[in-house]
């Protein structure tokens, strides 16, 4: 589990990130 959550907050960075440009 603590494997996925790192991955889950990577994954939302990167979305917000993308949407934000």
């Amino acid at each position: 589990m603590p494997t996925l959550l790192p991955k889950t907050k990577k994954r939302t960075r990167v979305v917000q990130g993308r949407k934000t440009i």
